[in-house]
């Protein structure tokens, strides 16, 4: 790996790290007044106890995630994609840090049952099942980005509760043709989100365009964080209809996937006055069943004007 990327790499990574330290100090902070509110004790005690072991957990989910995300961020920086020797030692670099987050968690766990003379034995096998989702979680992260580099596609950007690519530049109808097929030359299911408004005509006929425009970015933010790394966004039009790809998954995540984004838009109250929710039709489609993307885009967006029915809804597309 060269220099100058592992570097990179390390510098957002420290970053990264102490960031994620901070949230897990609050956290525990915040988890200790609460008990105290209640008045549960802070040591070994059932809930108490159980809500740090939490948090333990998510401080090495977190660590793990981020060491993956700096190297990804820094061959992005380059401009360059990494080997596949380079993502191997990406994913034993996410493992280190993994391996190295449980052993502190055990340590942490016995000796606070030590402490306060539990009887009980936290095992390796124990801590491990505690933080076991977080591991997985990121290897599902580490397979996309490496099947997408396989594909010589960019990685999608990053989205946070906090940032949101500028709406205009994110990639439109033409590049989501062609990633489709591009997909359907590989092995493996293209999971298809179309996502349209609710009521979003009349943000625009009430309030402005203006307050359309920001409705439409706080959208792209929502699905974006709901997607991070796993899928890529598309502006379909230059109205108010997404698309998401997801590579590689089964009609259950696609469609958890479409309702969780779902949820997140009706939630997030996005309209302001107006109630905007999303109509979403998602699809699961491999070559032997669609021979275009355009097949497919037809397929799900029969499947969207099925939600649209109803509205706020979610619909998968029938097989084939």
């Amino acid at each position: 790996m060269e220099k100058s990327i592992q570097e990179y790499a390390d510098a957002l990574y420290m970053k990264a790290l102490s960031d994620a330290r901070e949230k897990h100090k609050a956290e525990i902070t915040e988890a200790n007044r609460q008990m105290a509110q209640r008045g549960l004790s802070q040591g070994f005690s059932g809930i108490a106890f159980g809500k740090t072991i939490e948090i333990d957990a998510a401080l090495v989910g977190r660590q793990m995630k981020a060491r993956l995300v700096s190297f990804q961020e820094a061959f992005e920086h380059a401009g360059a994609k990494p080997s596949a020797n380079e993502l191997q030692e990406i994913w034993q670099a996410a493992k280190d840090v993994y391996e190295s987050g449980i052993q502190s968690m055990g340590n942490s766990i016995r000796e606070r049952a030590r402490r306060a003379g539990s009887p009980h034995d936290f095992d390796g096998g124990a801590v491990r099942s505690i933080a076991a989702h977080y591991h997985d979680d990121v290897l599902g992260e580490w397979n996309v980005w490496r099947r997408r580099v396989a594909l010589g596609a960019p990685r999608q950007q990053s989205f946070s509760a906090t940032e949101v690519a500028v709406i205009k530049d994110l990639p439109k109808k033409d590049e989501l043709l062609a990633d489709l097929n591009r997909l359907l030359l590989l092995a493996g299911q293209i999971g298809v989100i179309f996502i349209d408004l609710d009521n979003f005509k009349t943000v625009n006929d009430t309030m402005g365009h203006d307050a359309g425009d920001k409705c439409l970015e706080e959208v792209a933010q929502i699905i974006g964080s709901v997607v991070l790394h796993k899928g890529r966004l598309y502006r379909y039009a230059s109205g108010d209809e997404f698309m998401v790809v997801l590579p590689n998954v089964d009609e259950s995540e696609a469609t958890a996937t479409a309702e969780r984004i779902r949820k997140a838009i009706e939630l997030q109250n996005v309209g302001g006055s107006v109630k905007v929710t999303a109509s979403i039709g998602a699809i699961v489609a491999a070559e032997k069943v669609y021979a275009s993307a355009e097949e497919i885009l037809k397929a799900a967006d029969v499947a969207m004007y099925k939600s649209k029915l109803k509205k706020n809804a979610v619909s998968l597309a029938a097989r084939g």
